[in-house]
């Protein structure tokens, strides 16, 4: 607090400015997700980042193409990449760069066509991440 009594919110997360229906909708999609996965358990996946980048890029797809709603889960696909990128936000893993990976493929080149396919989504799923946030900014300009 400063002299005049008035608490002081310098350099504090202004929390109060998200929305809570995007909080409790992410936190319905966890919920669901404990029928297949453990508590917690997307702190331990190796690669998380890239995963749930790719997940989110899927729901965002299904969502595009009309599919409102998750079979699986019941739940909107926009709640469900909602919480893929919180968990992508989360993770502590260092994204990898676009060079490694292209040096990773040429690698897995000489692999399965699946492990090849694997890596084309999660460069579509950063690349349209990146696309949406650059988007978001300018729509704010």
């Amino acid at each position: 607090m400063n002299g005049a009594g008035v608490k002081e919110l310098t350099g504090k997360s202004r929390v109060d400015l998200v929305p809570p229906e995007a909080i409790f909708d992410a936190a319905r999609a966890f919920e669901a997700g404990l029928v297949k996965y453990p508590e917690n358990g997307w702190r331990t996946v190796p690669g998380a980042r890239s995963k749930y980048l790719a997940s989110t890029m899927r729901h965002l797809l299904r969502h595009s193409m009309g599919e409102r709603t998750d079979e699986e889960s019941g739940l909107p696909h926009l709640t469900h990449a909602l919480a893929d990128l919180m968990i992508v936000v989360a993770s502590p893993e260092e994204a990898p760069t676009i060079q490694r990976r292209f040096e990773s493929a040429r690698v897995t080149a000489r692999g399965t066509l699946e492990t090849a396919v694997e890596w084309t989504a999660e460069l579509a799923a950063e690349a349209l991440v990146r696309g949406v946030a650059v988007w978001a900014w300018w729509r704010t300009r």
